[in-house]
């Protein structure tokens, strides 16, 4: 009887269609770059309707946050120039959608020559860099605000904090092999360029990550892989909607579908994925 009723919900299409989102996947650590300001993240923080430009460091963990006149490809253009003039230009930037996905961004990725990763839209949590910065931006920029703090100068000391689980090396000695000097009473020697230990950070790297993975895979289901032409449901505005898988792209867990309903063409990302057990028909597109 179980079987039975099992079986004629996974036909049923009204039931498909309200079942509830997937639990998380296992999850997927980022690789560290093979030098500093290789590969970086960027999203837009709006605080008190204020906009911040957010940039981190895959590798250092070097944050900036820049103030945002909109949230329009000229204003952000313009505010990443000057980044790229001090630090050089990555080779990767890894970004949600909108408005990084439109043709003037994109063009600006051709002019200066980086390669644009975009995260499968309604799951920002695949930017996991980005939405870490943009938190950690929050944070500073309401306790500059309470207390009247020179965000410049906060962002000083973020930088030259050690990350006490890597090693204790700091963003920037990280970046640039030297520590920063600020209002605090520091020595000459320490002040003087030296090179981290890069084989004693990745394995501190590594370990970090490795433990964060099995804390959170804890509570996670197993990872699905999904075939060309395959039947499934993919998720948009809180629904699940009939559709068939029709590539697998290059950014992990991600692939496009297009409708059953309407042939429109998405992008999703695994999480917003479940395979259709009313048939196991395969359609060759």
């Amino acid at each position: 009887m179980r079987a039975d009723i099992q079986g004629y919900i996974e036909r049923c299409d009204k039931c498909n269609t309200f079942q509830r989102e997937k639990i998380s996947e296992p999850l997927m650590p980022t690789e560290l770059p093979e030098y500093p300001f290789q590969k970086i993240a960027l999203d837009i923080c709006e605080y008190e309707k204020h906009l911040y430009l957010v940039l981190e460091d895959y590798f250092s963990r070097w944050l900036d946050i820049v103030p945002l006149s909109s949230k329009s490809c000229k204003s952000i253009i313009r505010a990443l120039k000057p980044i790229f003039a001090t630090h050089g230009v990555p080779q990767y930037i890894r970004t949600d959608n909108s408005p990084f996905n439109s043709e003037e961004f994109i063009q600006f990725g051709r002019d200066w020559g980086f390669k644009l990763i975009t995260s499968s839209p309604d799951y920002p949590q695949s930017n996991g860099m980005a939405e870490k910065g943009v938190y950690i931006a929050k944070q500073m920029i309401t306790q500059i605000l309470k207390r009247n703090i020179d965000w410049q100068k906060a962002l000083l000391h973020y930088r030259s904090s050690p990350l006490t689980s890597l090693n204790n090396v700091t963003p920037s000695q990280l970046l640039m092999s030297r520590s920063l000097r600020s209002e605090l009473p520091r020595t000459i020697e320490s002040l003087k360029p030296k090179v981290v230990d890069l084989d004693s950070f990745r394995k501190a790297d590594d370990s970090l990550k490795q433990k964060t993975k099995s804390h959170y895979d804890k509570h996670v289901q197993k990872e699905c892989e999904f075939n060309i032409g395959e039947r499934v449901w993919y998720r948009q505005h809180n629904r699940w909607n009939p559709g068939l898988i029709i590539k697998k792209l290059e950014e992990p867990r991600s692939y496009l579908i297009r409708s059953r309903v309407n042939s429109k063409v998405f992008r999703r990302t695994t999480k917003h994925i479940r395979k259709d057990k009313s048939t196991t028909e395969e359609i060759v597109n």
